[in-house]
C-alpha cells in the first residue's frame, strides 16, 4: 500500500527575521533570580531586553519579560541561557524561558513556539 503524503514544502531559514525568549517568573524570589538572569543577558550579549510585566499580559499566563535576539545570536545566547540555572535543580526552579521565531511573510509577523527550557 502506497503512503500519501500532504506535506508542504519545508519554509527557507531564510525567512528567519529574529527570534525572542520569554522569561516567566512566578513569585518574588523567582523574580530576583530572573532579575539576575536579566542583568548577566545585558551585560553579554546584544539583545532588546523588554520591560518587566509583573502580572500575566496578553497571552502570557505569568509575569515575564522578553529579550529579543538577532538570529546570528541563536547558537551561542540559547545555549547559554539553558545553562543558567543558578544550581537549581530544572524541576522547580524557575525562571522558565520559552523561545520564538519570527519570520516576516505575506501575513506580517508570524511567531512559532521553538522550545521550552528551565533556565
Amino acid at each position: 500500500m502506497a503512503m500519501v503524503h500532504n506535506a508542504v514544502e519545508p519554509r527557507p531559514l531564510s525567512e528567519i527575521e529574529s527570534y525572542h525568549a520569554h522569561i516567566y517568573y512566578e513569585d518574588a524570589a523567582a523574580r530576583e533570580r530572573a532579575a539576575l538572569l536579566r542583568e548577566w543577558i545585558a551585560a553579554r550579549f546584544l539583545v532588546r531586553v523588554g520591560n518587566w510585566h509583573d502580572r500575566p499580559v496578553g497571552p502570557h499566563p505569568l509575569p515575564m519579560f522578553q529579550v529579543a535576539f538577532d538570529k546570528e545570536l541563536m547558537s551561542t545566547f540559547v545555549p547559554w541561557l539553558m545553562l543558567r540555572r543558578e544550581g537549581l535543580d530544572y524541576r522547580d526552579s524557575w525562571p522558565l524561558v520559552e523561545f520564538r521565531l519570527q519570520t516576516f511573510g505575506r501575513n506580517g509577523a508570524v511567531h512559532f513556539d521553538l522550545l521550552n527550557a528551565q533556565a
